[in-house]
């Protein structure tokens, strides 16, 4: 190529540490020998990896296909350069920068080769991004930048050597000199092996936070500039005091935000563990009473310790400040520790209040307690705390605890493990432990509400919903309750039990009573989602958006956005939002958001069909959530990796992942979630067409969902037992399920399921002989499902009106919908479908003698004829082309056309169609006595199965 335009290529740039100053120290000829070894070995490895060398000096440019081919090179070089410094008895190391850009590629003529050029020239931005990426590099350090990580991080999953795991880090944001925007700076490297550390500033590149500029602050500072040019000084310094504290559009906070992290246990007694939790959520409580407070919620608090690895609370560096100011937004952190004495209750406490921005320690001050007294110690602590604060004391603080907790240390013990349990994603412990503590204080609503918590991670949604009106009713009731508690409770009861108007209610007044609570905001978003209303959910999200850092910045935020776009089938904005919010969670540690945020990556990516992309990131985010211990998590990622399979026609491995799904639901108890497994398992056998294996299954999800009072999936599991019951040809039973279901979601108001059901019993009025009421009913599923605008209800709605309508004798309008079902369904590549729908078309065109029409419909269906015989499609195939052949005068070829499909006990409508035909195969040759025998034994088992339409077409033959 003498000269070309820009390709995506992925850039290497190594470079030997100290080299010079290695020259110096072993003299030329060693040197000469050492680095020619060093050099075959970079050069020998390449291959292995399929880069290509484009430049050398110390080090190497090389250019790679892909950025895990880049790593893999890196990380093999850092271990080939140890093993060789130790072989010959010198330190060597080497830094390596890995960046993805677009580059000019120029091939020098063979003539200016012979004169010492290089075979091919990399010119670009590219090129010096990745040359000052390497020179922030340290020894033994690969670092990347955030297109190189992320794809390699993904093409990783399955490409790791078990022995040597990757360590993926973020380091931040990075200035580069002669770059406008920051860059994200990444490191990957393997323990024991790479330097794993944030790089130190080099001269031409330097990381934001050590400058004390944010991302946004640099976009000024470089406006600044500009205004300083022109000379508008006074108005730039008013500019940059404002930008310092705000970010536009941001309201001033006047409330100061509070973590409680927890206290210590020096004591070395198990039995005394409980009272970290129970000091934590006491002391929490007391504080909320103070309205210049916001309180964190504890399980946000104990996350965000998990994720960062922080044991002690005692002792927390830099960077663990750093990263819990970032992660929770606390101004101030509250911690501590206690020592219980073995014989008696009572334990001395140290409670310390400290700066979250500076870290400096406020105040420290000591108290003594018993468990019986745990109301009047964190009484105590609270005044301490607002008295450091210079806030005003708050009286009605104790009136606060004792309406909300349990009054004593053994409720208080309950509660606090049962706390812990739930938050170990252990909720069956947690529930028996909640249940003892409600033993002892029914009217705790805080302990009821974790307890409706608990039910609901079990699948127990009638418990849940039970508990939390439970705990709805005492906080209403209570005339001591603070408001803001109150609409709290409120609020999680409408959510526990799907009521999202009310919920959205109770989330918009707690979001104008602290409208800097970013919580709430989350929360009224989710529910606005929720509620079908995912346009006014982005309008909350984008309130959210302008508070300050680090809450503005918040990945939640992200990840609620990118549900509402999925509401909204924009389903590459939901990609951007979701890729936006795995970035921002890996760079504060927070994995199960990244987790969450991979997932609604791989939903975006599997409706786009981008199902190898999809399947990448269902695998990262359960890999993510096993390391998070979240077994229930991990179980939606696996049912997720199950679809991908099935839909690609991997049935068995489909069905081994929801095997694997379903006994990690059974590991944690988890009934609904069991439920759901079965009921996957079901659809899976049901379109395998192994229905036996189907009906158990389906039967079991039912009773399991009638188990834990889940009436929208008990209402499911009904619709499809009853589409399994007609596809067995078991009408009567099918259509009492289905009615039993309709009833059920009348009352849940789920009009999605409301249509699949009705159109369920469509199917099954028609094969009862229903005509009219088959075509009414299918009208009317059809008629939601549009105004719901579910694409695939819709074609499959409008390919059984198809049916219907031929039936009724409505030719022409079946004609038309049976069309516009395959349309749908070529649209979507759903092949057996289409078959199925072109079949249809055949048969119709029959009805009107328009054989040469039939004919090119039926060779449309043959085409995509699947290989299973037994498919629904397939049978539909042979019905169309018995017909066919019939309305020729070929008998003898319609009942080769059916020959073989079913078992004289197969009463599937498809097969009782095809028994018709046969029928009249053997009357049109003349096989009276045969035929007759055969239409008896149809009719019979028409008549006693309540085969309605078989039975008026046997009558009327």
């Amino acid at each position: 190529m003498a000269a070309g335009g820009s390709v995506l290529r992925t850039l290497l740039l190594t470079d030997l540490v100290n080299s010079t100053k290695l020259l110096e120290q072993l003299g030329d000829q060693r040197a000469f020998e050492i680095f020619g070894r060093h050099d075959r070995i970079a050069r020998d490895l390449l291959s292995r990896y399929d880069g290509k060398e484009i430049d050398k000096t110390d080090g190497f440019l090389f250019l790679f296909e892909r950025p895990i081919d880049a790593l893999g090179y890196a990380l093999d070089y850092h271990r080939a350069l140890a093993e060789l410094s130790e072989e010959v008895g010198v330190r060597m190391e080497a830094r390596a920068g890995i960046h993805l850009g677009e580059v000019f590629l120029r091939e020098n003529s063979p003539e200016d080769v012979a004169k010492g050029a290089k075979p091919l020239e990399v010119e670009g931005l590219a090129k010096p991004m990745a040359a000052r990426l390497m020179s922030l590099a340290g020894g033994r350090q690969t670092l990347m930048t955030r297109g190189a990580y992320d794809l390699a991080r993904r093409a990783a999953v399955d490409a790791e050597d078990p022995d040597r795991p990757f360590v993926w880090m973020a380091h931040g944001l990075y200035a580069f000199k002669g770059v406008d925007d920051p860059i994200r700076v990444f490191e990957v490297g393997i323990q024991g092996e790479s330097a794993l550390s944030a790089p130190a500033d080099s001269a031409k590149v330097w990381q934001v936070a050590r400058k004390g500029l944010r991302v946004a602050e640099l976009k000024k500072k470089r406006r600044r500039m500009i205004l300083a040019a022109a000379g508008a000084m006074v108005l730039l310094l008013a500019a940059i005091s404002l930008w310092h504290f705000l970010r536009p559009g941001a309201p001033e906070d006047p409330r100061k935000t509070v973590a409680v992290l927890g206290f210590a246990n020096l004591s070395g007694l198990k039995e005394a563990d409980w009272l970290s939790t129970a000091l934590s959520e006491t002391i929490n409580t007391d504080l909320a009473s103070s309205k210049e407070l916001r309180i964190l919620p504890g399980e946000a608090v104990s996350r965000a310790r998990q994720d960062l690895k922080i044991v002690s609370v005692q002792t927390l560096g830099e960077e663990s400040l750093k990263l819990l100011r970032r992660r929770l937004g606390a101004d101030y952190l509250v911690s501590g520790s206690y020592l219980r004495s073995r014989s008696q209750a009572k334990f001395g406490l140290t409670a310390s209040l400290q700066d979250a921005s500076s870290g400096e320690i406020l105040a420290s001050e000591k108290f003594r307690g018993t468990e019986e007294g745990l109301f009047d110690l964190a009484s105590q602590v609270g005044e301490a705390i607002r008295s450091s604060l210079g806030l005003a004391a708050a009286p009605e603080a104790g009136i606060h605890l004792e309406a909300s907790l349990p009054s004593s240390a053994s409720g208080s013990r309950f509660y606090a493990q049962g706390l812990e349990a739930l938050r170990s994603y252990e909720p069956q412990k947690a529930a028996s432990l909640f249940e003892q503590a409600v033993a002892m204080d029914p009217e705790a609503p805080l302990v009821q509400e974790a307890l409706a918590a608990a039910w609901s991670a079990l699948g127990y949604d009638s418990r849940a919903v039970e508990t939390a009106e439970k705990a709805w009713k005492i906080a209403e009731n209570s005339k001591v309750l603070p408001r803001e508690q109150r609409l709290l409770i409120e609020a999680r009861y409408a959510q526990t039990t799907g009521k999202w108007t009310q919920a959205v209610e109770a989330y918009q007044k707690l979001f104008n009573f602290d409208e800097m609570n970013l919580e709430y905001g989350l929360q009224l978003a989710a529910a606005e989602i929720s509620a079908a209303s995912p346009e006014v959910g982005l309008k909350t999200l984008k309130i959210l958006r302008r508070f300050p850092v680090p809450e503005g910045e918040d990945p939640r935020i992200d990840i609620q956005e990118a549900r509402a776009a999925g509401g909204l089938s924009r389903y590459e904005q939901q990609l951007e939002s979701a890729h936006r919010a795995m970035q921002k969670a890996e760079e504060i540690q927070a994995p199960e958001l990244q987790a969450r945020a991979a997932i609604l990556s791989g939903q975006a990516l599997h409706r786009l069909g981008r199902r190898k992309e999809a399947a990448e990131d269902y695998a990262l985010a359960r890999k993510l959530y096993q390391s998070a211990g979240n077994t229930a998590r991990v179980a939606q990622a696996i049912n997720l990796q199950a679809i991908l399979r099935w839909q690609a026609g991997d049935f068995e491995g489909a069905a081994e992942l929801f095997r694997q799904s379903l006994n990690l639901c059974k590991a944690l108890g988890d009934r609904g979630c069991q439920a759901s497994a079965e009921g996957n398992l079901a659809s899976l056998w049901m379109q395998k067409g192994d229905l036996e294996a189907a009906g158990k299954a389906y039967s079991e999800a039912l009773k399991l969902f009638r188990e834990v009072g889940n009436r929208n999936y008990e209402a499911v599991a009904l619709s499809n037992l009853g589409l399994l019951q007609s596809d067995l040809g078991r009408p009567r039973e099918a259509r009492k399920n289905l009615e039993e279901a309709l009833e059920i979601l009348k009352e849940t108001g789920r009009r999605s399921s409301y249509a699949h059901s009705l159109y369920a019993l469509g199917d099954v009025q028609l094969i009862q002989g229903e005509v009219e009421g088959a075509v009414k009913t299918h009208r009317k599923a059809l008629e939601i499902r549009e105004e719901l605008e579910e694409p695939g209800g819709v074609a499959a709605s409008r390919l059984s009106l198809a049916n219907a309508l031929m039936e009724a004798g409505q030719q022409q309008e079946a004609l038309r919908e049976a069309r516009k079902a395959a349309e749908a369904f070529s649209k979507e590549k759903k092949a057996e479908k289409e078959a199925r729908a072109h079949a249809l078309s055949a048969r119709i065109f029959l009805m009107q003698k328009k054989t040469a029409e039939a004919e090119a419909e039926l060779g449309l269906a043959r085409a995509l004829r699947p290989r299973d015989e037994n498919t629904a499609a397939a049978m539909e195939i042979a019905l169309a082309g018995a017909e066919l052949e019939l309305s020729g005068g070929h008998p003898g070829e319609a009942l080769k056309e059916t020959e073989g499909l079913c078992e004289p006990s197969d009463f599937r409508p498809a097969c009782l169609e095809i028994s018709r035909i046969r029928i009249e195969s053997m009357e049109g040759l003349d096989h009276r006595e045969q035929a007759r025998g055969e239409r008896d034994r149809l009719r019979k088992i028409a008549e006693e199965h309540g085969f309605g339409l078989v039975l008026k077409k046997l009558g009327s033959s």
